[in-house]
């Protein structure tokens, strides 16, 4: 039986886990949802960015080599992350160790936002967006990929109820599985988590993930990568 990471509770991360998301990332560039978003950034971005659990700044950095950006900022809770990042040496590439729920963004600084497979893991979503949001200038894009859950509402009632909203996934990426721990929510969640945050949605789909499935099959749950973009009103 595969162990989940001891102190990684509801929603936690830790370097296990930042390690897979990035060996993820090397493949899940031949997958739907990265092409969508990939695509999203190149029509959409501009100014200065930030990369919100932007690990290693693979993104970070493929904006500001294709000239679509003019700054990237990185903030990921993992040092080794970080350090990988920063040692990419890139003229307009910055990053810190920090947790995305609290540190200080500031306000109306960027005007593209990536959130990329990491508000599965905050705890107060619409908490985080309107922090989020803040830090946006007028008609700044945010564009987010993150996990869902979907079924009936009966079934979908008793999966939240037994697991007080948290859910145990594997990835399969390279080697062996690696336990994840995500906050369980659905795509009307975060519909009106970004409406209330002033950021009317202008894409939204969602998608088969490949490489990551529940720990435990439950009948009547699907899981999804859900891609989603917002624009900050004036």
């Amino acid at each position: 039986m595969v162990r989940f990471a001891a102190g990684a509770g509801p929603g936690g991360f830790d370097d296990a886990q930042a390690r897979a998301y990035a060996a993820a990332t090397d493949i899940e560039t031949e997958f739907p949802h990265d092409q969508v978003f990939l695509d999203i950034l190149r029509h959409h971005s501009r100014g200065a960015a930030l990369d919100l659990g932007g690990g290693m700044g693979r993104y970070a950095a493929w904006l500001l080599h294709m000239g679509l950006v003019t700054s990237a900022h990185v903030i990921d809770k993992s040092q080794p992350m970080i350090d990988e990042c920063l040692r990419r040496g890139l003229p307009g590439l910055s990053a810190q160790v920090d947790d995305i729920e609290t540190v200080n963004l500031g306000r109306e600084k960027y005007n593209t936002v990536l959130a990329r497979f990491v508000l599965m893991h905050v705890r107060d979503l619409e908490s985080t967006l309107n922090h989020i949001a803040l830090s946006m200038k007028d008609n700044g894009t945010l564009i987010v990929v993150t996990n869902i859950v979907d079924g009936p509402s009966t079934v979908m009632k008793t999966f939240f109820g037994e697991r007080s909203r948290m859910m145990k996934l594997i990835l399969q990426a390279r080697g062996s599985p690696i336990p994840v721990f995500n906050y369980a929510r659905t795509q009307e969640e975060y519909a009106t988590a970004f409406q209330q945050a002033g950021l009317p949605i202008e894409f939204s789909e969602t998608y088969e993930p490949k490489v990551l499935h529940f720990e435990t099959e439950h009948p009547g749950i699907t899981l999804f990568h859900f891609v989603l973009m917002g624009k900050k009103l004036r």
